[in-house]
């Protein structure tokens, strides 16, 4: 049980910490840092995925990712 506790908490840090960052980069696109700036200020990869669609996520995307994104 305390297992699952201490698993719980620490996926709630990360989340809460990758949630912050997300929106101190998208306050940066907002204030007119382009995206590709931003990215790779944190070395991050761009891929261009099109025809993304709710019902169907493609391949390398969670269903989480495209809730997200609806």
């Amino acid at each position: 049980m305390k297992d699952q506790v201490q698993a719980r908490w620490r996926n709630d840090e990360i989340a809460a910490r990758l949630k912050s960052r997300a929106a101190e980069m998208l306050d940066k696109i907002k204030a007119g840092t382009s995206f590709t700036d931003v990215a790779a200020a944190d070395s991050l990869k761009i891929e261009w995925r099109p025809g993304v669609k709710r019902g169907s996520p493609p391949p390398g995307i969670p269903p989480t990712a495209i809730a997200e994104i609806f």
